[in-house]
């Protein structure tokens, strides 16, 4: 877990090649440990990381096994953030209104928690697609 949170604190502070050196030697000690839910965690990560080299296909695989893990799992939250990740996958390919669509429903899940729905928010704010015109807005 620690390695974990080094790789948040590294990626928001624009440290991306170390937090992808912290992030790999997390998903190494998870698979040891046999821990589903950091492993799917971290391999979320690297969906973002592939994304920043521009490799949308790599991106697709990480997300693909993060995924199996996370619906094994059960987990809502990693399930969220699964969807989250598909919105950048998404986004990366110049699919911004399915971006929007997808984004609008995790933001709208009944598991979706507050601090996800703020960073949607925000993310869904700064492409200046409005969450009241959602299709799913009450």
């Amino acid at each position: 877990m620690v390695l974990a949170n080094l790789t948040s604190t590294a990626l928001n502070m624009g440290q991306h090649d170390a937090a992808e050196g912290y992030a790999r030697r997390a998903l190494e000690h998870a698979e040891a440990a046999g821990n589903r839910f950091l492993i799917s965690f971290m391999k979320l990560q690297f969906v973002r990381f592939a994304l920043r080299r521009g490799d949308a296909i790599g991106a697709r695989v990480e997300l693909r096994c993060a995924l199996e893990i996370a619906i094994a799992t059960g987990r809502p939250s990693l399930l969220i953030e699964a969807v989250i990740s598909f919105a950048e996958v998404l986004a990366a390919q110049r699919e911004s209104h399915a971006e929007w669509l997808v984004l609008g429903y995790a933001t709208h899940h009944p598991s979706t928690t507050a601090a996800d729905r703020d960073k949607i928010r925000a993310r869904l704010g700064s492409g200046g697609r409005p969450l009241d015109r959602h299709p799913l807005a009450r």
